[in-house]
């Protein structure tokens, strides 16, 4: 599953084959979430402004972040104007700064309960369907076909994409449209509240059935759900901001929840380190 991957250092440069456009030429140190979140999650003032990363072993701050060399420089400029520049400048900054926030909460949801809402993406001005779409695909892409070096002692888990990765690889590329059998869920915080939004998971495998499997991250204020398999229900193609009619993006409390349950679980399982003991 992994892309065929072969490096010889030259000076600063790694040069390799390029995962998306398979060339072989000098390879960026590409990261697996955009830097742009790193910073977001820096604590101004503190001695260590440094984000604290999590994982099951230990808690602990630190100014790694995940990164190897993955694609070229022509392939990193086509991730950043496809999507990642988009996504750093519209997901959560602060609770004053959230546009993406903002410009679905100024819209009419097409449908909404207590604790969950339908918003149309395609007619709201400040969303960008097709790179939100881009940028999630992108970072789950990058999760199948490449397995990260550690980050506080702890790999991100490698995703198994199977025929998806190749599927995923010619959509991003341009040359193939969104894969069949592929759905993907965008749900957009309910609230600028700092303590709800200033997190980010790497990507991670959610459920595992033998006919679909379900994925997910989260990046300040949003989270991204991926649904690959011929199993999937209708519901879910449904529920696809690529495949719904009018680009259906979501609200829902119970999400940002279900992500501060994810949290508690790993804090409680982590050994506190460094600044954190």
């Amino acid at each position: 599953m992994a892309f065929p991957f072969c490096a010889l250092r030259l000076a600063q440069y790694w040069r390799g084959k390029c995962a998306l456009c398979l060339e072989t030429t000098d390879l960026q140190d590409s990261h697996f979430l955009p830097k742009a979140f790193y910073k977001l999650a820096r604590t101004a003032g503190e001695t260590n402004p440094n984000p604290i990363v999590v994982n099951p072993n230990v808690a602990m701050k630190t100014s790694k972040q995940v990164s190897d060399f993955l694609l070229c420089a022509a392939c990193e400029d086509r991730f950043n104007k496809s999507g990642e520049s988009w996504m750093t400048s519209n997901c959560w900054r602060s609770d004053a700064d959230f546009p993406l926030y903002f410009a679905i909460k100024a819209a009419k949801p097409a449908w909404a309960s207590n604790d969950f809402s339908v918003y149309k993406g395609a007619e709201i001005s400040g969303v960008d369907v097709r790179k939100l779409t881009y940028f999630a695909m992108s970072v789950f892409w990058r999760g199948g076909v490449h397995e990260f070096g550690p980050i506080a002692g702890h790999k991100p888990t490698k995703l198994e994409l199977g025929p998806y990765a190749e599927e995923l690889r010619q959509f991003l590329l341009g040359t193939a449209g969104f894969p069949s059998h592929v759905a993907l869920a965008v749900t957009v915080s309910s609230t600028p509240e700092t303590g709800r939004n200033e997190m980010m998971i790497f990507p991670w495998r959610k459920d595992h059935r033998p006919d679909m499997r379900q994925f997910s991250f989260v990046i300040p204020g949003v989270t991204f759900q991926m649904f690959t398999g011929k199993g999937m229900s209708k519901a879910i193609r449904d529920w696809c901001i690529v495949r719904s009619p009018a680009n259906y993006i979501y609200m829902a409390p119970r999400m940002e929840e279900a992500n501060l349950t994810n949290m508690a679980h790993l804090l409680a399982k982590s050994r506190p380190v460094g600044d954190l003991r």
